[in-house]
């Protein structure tokens, strides 16, 4: 029975494994064994919280909480609780700690968005002689992103160069190449990146992301076929990554294609993609009905893809003000959108016409119209 109840937990049915450890080996479990599997399928499962503190106080009564195990099992409970006090209770409780003990505790600040604590903790974990894994470390270095803390990641960097004992990995190799796009130092981040035996596609991603947000545009786009030369498919990601490079250079047949691979790949009704292709088709007057196309045909539309759409007509030179209009209007759209619409306007008809008077007629026009909806609601 014991075995049973930990192969639902390793299959993911947690409920499952919880209703027959309630009704059958709740109150005659004897072994310890299977207290680890159980907490596991309580933080899983969020109505069972008042189980999983039943389960912490039955291993207090006792004694087992000296087995790191099952200590180890409740820090991660907790940490999915998203009650970082208690697992930090239950880890200074702790007679001895094991490298999984440090990494539960570590990740459970991270989750909870407690990233200066994280960071503390990791010093004292490597001064305390535990050699963190390379995924611990990826963690530790998306946390240095959040806090600003770069001369921390550098100093990490420099850490897995002198210190042989760390393995290196591609996941850590791709968190050094975020942080250092992060931290705008493009040149490490190509040198870490052209040092990797091994490349996937979330690298690759990460590095088209950086080139996109550095305004590398060409590099970005170039990094998107060396990754397919190199026999690696690009995923929902990597195309919305990649798609504003090409919006921002004119790619607009490379657009078009990546649009038909994400139709072949089941990804083109993604919210996220629809919305850079927006953005792409929108730029061009001869492709703007297909972003019309596309927000129309879309089921579900965020703030984001109302932006898109509202860009679009702004740039359009076809003053199509009733058709932006009808769709302003029906949209849950905040004031914010409003005023990024007006201006794009407004210094788009500037650019397109050249005459005062008609761009102060455009705004004008925008102006009364957001009166109009605002005083209406």
């Amino acid at each position: 029975m014991h075995q049973q109840v930990k192969d639902l937990v390793l299959r993911g049915l947690y409920e499952q494994a919880l209703a027959l450890y309630k009704n059958q080996l709740h109150l005659h479990a004897t072994s310890t064994s299977i207290l680890p599997s159980v907490i596991k399928a309580c933080s899983h499962a969020p109505t069972h919280r008042f189980l999983g503190l039943q389960l912490h106080c039955n291993v207090l009564k006792s004694g087992s909480a000296l087995e790191s195990t099952i200590s180890n099992s409740i820090i991660s409970m907790y940490a999915k609780f998203q009650d970082t006090q208690l697992a930090r209770q239950v880890f200074n409780t702790m007679l001895q700690r094991d490298s999984i003990s440090w990494n539960s505790m570590i990740n459970c600040y991270i989750q909870n968005g407690y990233y200066v604590e994280s960071l503390e903790m990791f010093r004292e974990m490597y001064v305390c002689g535990f050699v963190p894994k390379p995924e611990l470390i990826a963690s530790v270095l998306s946390a240095c992103v959040q806090t600003g803390n770069f001369r921390l990641g550098k100093g990490i960097h420099a850490l897995l160069i002198v210190d042989g004992r760390i393995e290196n990995s591609v996941v850590l190799s791709t968190a050094l190449v975020d942080m250092y796009w992060r931290c705008r130092d493009s040149l490490v981040a190509f040198r870490v990146f052209d040092r990797m035996e091994e490349k996937n596609v979330v690298s690759w991603t990460a590095m088209i992301s950086g080139c996109v947000a550095a305004y590398d545009y060409k590099i970005a786009f170039d990094c998107f076929l060396d990754m397919q030369l190199e026999g690696v498919k690009p995923n929902r990601v990597t195309c919305v990554e990649v798609l504003p490079a090409c919006a921002e250079v004119g790619f607009v047949k490379q657009g078009k294609e990546i649009h038909a691979y994400a139709f072949r790949h089941g990804f083109c009704s993604d919210m996220r993609f629809s919305s850079a292709l927006i953005d792409l088709y929108g730029k061009h007057e001869n492709t703007l009905h297909l972003a019309k196309l596309i927000f129309e045909l879309a089921t579900t539309k965020d703030v984001v893809m109302w932006s898109s759409m509202i860009t679009s007509f702004a740039q359009s030179a076809d003053g199509a003000k009733e058709s932006a209009l009808s769709r302003l209007i029906g949209g849950p759209i905040s004031m914010e959108t409003w005023a990024i619409g007006v201006e794009s306007r407004c210094k788009t008809r500037d650019r397109y016409i050249g005459d005062e008077l008609a761009l102060q007629s455009v705004c004008s026009w925008f102006l009364f119209q957001t009166r109009m909806v605002l005083n209406a609601i």
